[in-house]
């Protein structure tokens, strides 16, 4: 804040006193060096005198106004270069028709556009066109004084787009509703440099103004003097207006310095790096501090009035290792240059240590001595701890790259290998500065063809993988699975997978199976040429025995020994006729499946069973809601179904009614039905283990063979199904038929 001086109330004190002073003497000479004759002589010498003094006092006035102004213009230009250098891109703009009113340097360098570009356009042509009704929105619902408001998106010239974090103080701007904008790039950190030549330049344009307007004022006042040639009276009262000019003119020039101090002092407000100015005192290197704005309590932890009662503070907080040797190299730099920028430590108040980057610009005079220094420091802090953690995240990547039990190769795109990780050397047993110097695919594919297979293959960079014959060094080929990926910058990566250990066993197990496949065939020839042999000998025994009934022998001894052949016979006729179902169904499982309607076949299954279901009082309960059709082989299907249905009822309670329930089920993965009875039961504790094989019975007073559960069971398996059972004796049994679901059902 700039305090009102008295000048102006002096100058019109001494101009006032001088006036009067001479008209006085001038008046008490003549009258007593001329007598009364001389009266027209002594008209002539006052009218003379006037205009003597009327000369005086204007050159006087033209001294004290042109000094006067020069103070002025050189407290404003000191005060504007601060703001138009800062390094962060601001401007202000007209808060009505939202033009620019003013840009600095650094928003020019940011957005592309020149000042005069600027200033021809409105805050809306550096948005996108989507983000004008917020910003409108913004605009309307401004709050007084200094306030953050948020993250914005902004366009430069070229038509790229940035990401900038908005600082915004109201102000009033020549009389205008504005607002002053500090816009700080948050895509990537702009490195400044400071320059103070836009606004140097606009705020002299101001300045030229308003001494036009002065000089107009002068011009005035010239005219005024003039006219007190014709009388007294009016150069007094000419004096008067002269005097409330003057005054009026002192204070619109300390309301301008106020106005520049306050917009330069909200400026350093909003930063948030340290900037600092001193002067150097004398011809050494001491130097004391003129300024330091409030950042430095951010960074330092000390207040601007502890960095001005100690000039020293600057260099005493630098953490280097030779403090003289690194001050004397930078006061040679700064000599040379003009400028410096170092990355170096301070240790704070609060005794922590923080990486900054110190920019400094050295001023001289007319003959090249220094006369001052201007710095900005940056806290780097965050980002150092950052690129120490991208190093570290790297230093273990690089381990992770290295244990991985994969080769990788990284292909520039002109061929040449890149990188290696450790395991192509335990693999294929050769070094990654000997890989890097030759072509490795002419190494580890010596065969032609085989390489450009694998060169054709890995050029693609799709990231399938293809199994390749891979030689190592010592010439022994071993089997790898290759992929490669096609980066973004035309590199490849070629991933490795040593496969050897994993083919030997595919080929064991290959080999495992085809000899269980011709086992099993074997079997199965055997099966069906002793069922198919068997068959033709038992009917011939069973034709003769019927022959034999149709003569009674009369020796009961041999009667009886017939007897028991013609049983023995027709069990084995039985067990024949099993082993043969049991074949075609072994047989069978290829056919080919369809959807099956579970409604359609449980329809036939009841018609078949119609006798026994109204001779035995059996109720059956069906509900296909969830599931009606399902994709299987019908004729399985059907038998299944049929020996469940049929069981529950041969094993029914005779003590109750039989009831059957027969409800189907669908889930995400599996497809089914169940079929819950209220039964006999099963003892599964004693007979579990045993209830699927076969001529299994567990009441011998039922009448039956034991094949159906088998069968089912072995139906079941056929079309990848799993068959479940839960029972207790008295109660009843539940058997539950799961099969894999399909996604698609049938039109």
């Amino acid at each position: 804040m700039v305090k009102k001086s008295g000048q102006p109330f002096k100058i019109a004190i001494v101009y006032a006193l001088l006036g009067l002073g001479w008209i006085y003497i001038s008046t008490v000479v003549l009258n007593s060096y001329f007598d009364k004759e001389s009266e027209r002589h002594i008209n002539t010498i006052q009218a003379w005198l006037r205009l003597a003094f009327i000369t005086v006092s204007a050159v006087v006035l033209y001294i004290f106004i042109n000094r006067l102004y020069k103070a002025l213009q050189q407290r404003a230009t000191e005060y504007g270069k601060l703001f138009q250098k800062n390094p962060n891109p601001m401007w202000v703009y007209d808060l009505d028709t939202l033009s620019f009113l003013a840009v600095n340097e650094a928003a020019v360098r940011e957005y592309g556009y020149s000042e005069k570009e600027f200033l021809s356009k409105t805050i809306k042509d550096i948005r996108p066109s989507e983000d004008i009704p917020k910003l409108q929105q913004a605009v309307r619902n401004i709050p007084q004084g200094i306030y953050s408001s948020g993250i914005w998106r902004h366009l430069r010239k070229n038509g790229e787009l940035i990401w900038v974090e908005i600082t915004s103080y109201a102000m009033d701007w020549e009389g205008k509703r504005a607002e002053l904008i500090l816009s700080h790039n948050v895509t990537e950190r702009v490195k400044f440099e400071q320059s103070l030549h836009e606004l140097n330049m606009t705020l002299e344009e101001k300045i030229r103004e308003r001494t036009h307007q002065l000089d107009d004022t002068n011009h005035e006042l010239t005219t005024m003097n003039e006219e007190l040639v014709t009388t007294n009276e009016e150069l007094l009262s000419t004096n008067d207006q002269l005097s409330a000019a003057q005054e009026k003119i002192q204070e619109q020039a300390e309301e301008l310095v106020r106005q520049s101090q306050q917009k330069l002092n909200s400026i350093l407000s909003t930063l948030k790096d340290m900037v600092w100015s001193a002067h150097f005192n004398g011809k050494g290197e001491d130097v004391t501090i003129d300024f330091v704005n409030n950042a430095a309590e951010e960074i330092y932890g000390y207040s601007p009035q502890e960095f001005y009662e100690n000039d020293n503070l600057l260099r005493d907080t630098m953490v280097v290792g030779d403090e003289q040797t690194v001050i004397s190299n930078m006061h040679t730099q700064l000599m040379s240059n003009h400028y410096l920028e170092i990355e170096h430590r301070i240790l704070t108040k609060q005794r922590k240590h923080k990486w900054v980057i110190s920019r400094i610009w050295l001023t001289k005079d007319y003959t090249g001595s220094p006369i001052r220094l201007d710095g900005i420091i940056t806290d780097i802090t965050q980002r150092k701890f950052a690129e120490h953690e991208l190093i570290t995240q790297k230093e273990t990547l690089q381990r992770l790259i290295d244990s991985l039990p994969l080769i990788i190769i990284l292909f520039a795109p002109d061929g040449l290998v890149k990188f290696t990780n450790g395991f192509w050397e335990n693999t294929l047993h050769e070094a990654t500065h000997e890989s890097s110097e030759r072509d490795v695919l002419r190494d580890i594919f010596p065969d032609d063809a085989v390489r450009k297979d694998a060169a054709d293959f890995m050029q693609t960079g799709k990231g399938h993988w293809q199994d390749f014959k891979t030689m190592t060094k010592e010439g022994h080929l071993i089997d790898i699975s290759w992929c490669s990926i096609r980066l973004s910058d035309n590199s490849l990566i070629c991933i490795g997978q040593d496969i050897s250990q994993r083919k030997k066993q595919e080929e064991e197990k290959s080999k495992l199976l085809q000899q269980l496949v011709n086992h099993n065939n074997d079997l199965l020839q055997f099966s069906f040429i002793a069922s198919h042999n068997l068959r033709g000998p038992v009917a011939t025994i069973l034709g003769l025995a019927q022959l034999i009934n149709l003569h009674p022998t009369t020796n009961q001894e041999l009667g009886l020994l017939l007897q028991h052949l013609f049983s023995s016979v027709s069990k084995l006729n039985d067990v024949i006729h099993d082993l043969t179902k049991i074949l075609e169904i072994r047989s069978d499982h290829y056919q080919l499946k369809e959807w099956v309607n579970i409604q359609d076949i449980f329809q036939s299954i009841r018609d078949a069973l119609s006798l026994q279901i109204i001779n035995n009082n059996v109720t059956i309960r069906a509900d296909f809601t969830p599931i009606l059709s399902f994709f299987s082989i019908k004729s399985y299907f059907h038998s299944i179904l049929y020996n469940l249905i049929s069981n529950a009822i041969k094993y029914r309670a005779v003590d109750r009614p039989c009831i059957i329930e027969i409800q189907s089920f669908k889930t995400n993965t599996h497809a089914g039905f169940e079929i819950r009875d209220n039964g006999m039961g099963i003892d599964l504790e004693q007979f579990g283990h045993k209830l699927f094989t076969l001529y299994q019975r567990f009441h011998l007073d039922v009448e039956g063979k034991g094949l159906g559960l088998y069968l089912v069971r072995t139906q079941v398996h056929a079309l990848n199904g799993t068959i479940d059972v839960a029972s207790k004796p008295g109660e009843g049994t539940t058997f539950t038929v799961s099969f894999p679901a399909i996604t698609n059902t049938p039109a």
